[in-house]
């Protein structure tokens, strides 16, 4: 009701306007004059009132449409932001699903594992990883392992992969055995995984890990874990 209102206002005030400049002071005399006596100011009168209109209602919904245009722009920033968040919400996430060894002894075979998988919903592409297995004094650390030359694969959703950080005919010594258990030796495993994304950009996952010689597992380190 109100637009109705308005728009009326902007149009007489459009009349009055044009009729003041073509008939001077005393326009309304001069128009009922002109239009009741004159068949062509008659028609004149009324095409001009057409065109006023015209002009007033393309005017009134150029207002409108501007008035709705921010909506549309913020409706259309929503979507693109829903858009990207799902398509974040399938990328791949891929990190460690366990890092197992049997409890260690002297003498007898060491072989810790790695598990890795893809969490997430999408391949992860060109995915290389490497995980390197040493023992080391305490309150010393390993550096991460070269992951340049390691070769490159598409690693599927939910599949495991499986990597051996110590050679897998090694025998632990001894003296090693007895080292890790008086606490003076420290067995790690740290790792590096990286792989595309499903929009192409670059992830990584950083793994170490170290023994635990009270519960017999490998467990995170306070450093060294990390992932994009």
């Amino acid at each position: 009701m109100r637009t109705n209102i308005f728009g009326a206002i902007i149009l007489l005030a459009i009349a009055a306007t044009l009729a003041g400049l073509v008939f001077g002071g005393d326009w309304l005399a001069h128009l009922w004059k002109w239009t009741t006596h004159d068949a062509t100011g008659f028609y004149t009168l009324l095409l001009a009132m057409v065109a006023i209109s015209q002009a007033g209602l393309f005017l009134w919904q150029l207002i409108l449409f501007r008035k709705t245009l921010k909506p549309a722009e913020e409706a259309a920033k929503s979507a693109a932001i829903s858009a990207n968040a799902l398509i974040d919400n399938e990328r791949p996430w891929v990190g460690p699903v366990t890092t197992y060894s049997d409890p260690i002894e002297g003498g007898k075979p060491f072989k810790p594992h790695v598990v890795i998988m893809n969490f997430g919903n999408t391949p992860a592409l060109d995915m290389r990883a490497n995980f390197k297995g040493s023992i080391k004094p305490s309150g010393e650390s390993p550096d991460p392992p070269e992951i340049a030359n390691a070769p490159g694969k598409a690693l599927f959703p939910a599949v495991h992969d499986w990597y051996y950080p110590f050679s897998t005919d090694r025998i632990m010594s001894q003296p090693d055995y007895e080292a890790i258990r008086d606490g003076y030796k420290v067995p790690w495993i740290v790792g590096r995984i990286e792989y595309l994304d499903n929009r192409g950009r670059k992830r990584h996952t950083d793994v170490c890990t170290r023994w635990d010689g009270r519960r017999q597992v490998f467990v995170p380190h306070d450093t060294g874990n990390d992932a994009t």
